[in-house]
This record gives structure tokens, C-alpha cells and sequence, in this order.
């Protein structure tokens, strides 16, 4: 559920409470999305699969095994990875296939940014931003 969805220039700008990481998150929904389509995105945020929760944090965990400084190392449980990054906004876009996207933004321990692209139930991409 997004709380106090505000208009704005560019995209909407709301809350939601994460269970994965415990939170409140910020939700970004861009222009030309309405409401409803915006709920099922952070609905299936919300209520991510057990499967993709743990892809996403494979992926975190390969990241971080590449950086500098050593927060992880392979014997460290994929799901622990979520302790090292602070996630700052779910952001939704006009879907382009009837699919449901949402993108999550979240800051590593070495200060830069992931930004972790979700479509249909699927990562897609996982990047720096």
C-alpha cells in the first residue's frame, strides 16, 4: 500500500512500510502512472517471492564480493546481504507491456548506489546508479 501519495512536477512521491527490510520506504511514481497500476507494483514489492528475494540477494552478494572492502565472503548466507544495504525508494514507471515494473534503489556500504530492476516477478538488471 503507498501512504500520502502527493502530486508533484516530474512523479508522485509516497511511502510504504517494507517487510523485507523492515522500514519505511520511499515510492516514486512517474508521470502517466495511475494509482491502481502503482499499487500492484509496490503490492508485488511488498510481497516478493521468496525465489526472487533471494536471486536479488545472490546478485547484492556477488557485487559486494567485488568491491574493495570486504563485506561479505562466499560462505556469507545470501539473505544476510540485506543487513549491508539500506534501500531508499521503490520507484514505478509507465508500464510497456501490461507488465508490472518496479525499480529499487539502495546505498552499499561503500556509499554508491544500486538501483535493482524488477519485471514481471524477474530480475532484469542490477546496476550502480
Amino acid at each position: 500500500m503507498i501512504i500520502n501519495l502527493q502530486d508533484g512536477k516530474f512523479f508522485s512521491e509516497g511511502k510504504t512500510y517494507s517487510s523485507l527490510f523492515g522500514r519505511e520506504l520511499l515510492v516514486l511514481v512517474y508521470d502517466g502512472v495511475n494509482r491502481a497500476y502503482a499499487e500492484k507494483c509496490v503490492n508485488d514489492f511488498n510481497l516478493i517471492r521468496s525465489e526472487l528475494a533471494n536471486e536479488i540477494c545472490a546478485e547484492v552478494k556477488k557485487y559486494l564480493l567485488n568491491t574493495k572492502d570486504r563485506y561479505v565472503n562466499r560462505d556469507t548466507p545470501e539473505r544476510e546481504v540485506l543487513k549491508y544495504i539500506t534501500p531508499l525508494s521503490i520507484s514505478v514507471k509507465a508500464p510497456e507491456n501490461g507488465e508490472t515494473a518496479w525499480s529499487l534503489e539502495c546505498e552499499v556500504p561503500s556509499g554508491k548506489n544500486l538501483r535493482i530492476d524488477v519485471c514481471d516477478e524477474k530480475l532484469v538488471r542490477m546496476e550502480e546508479c
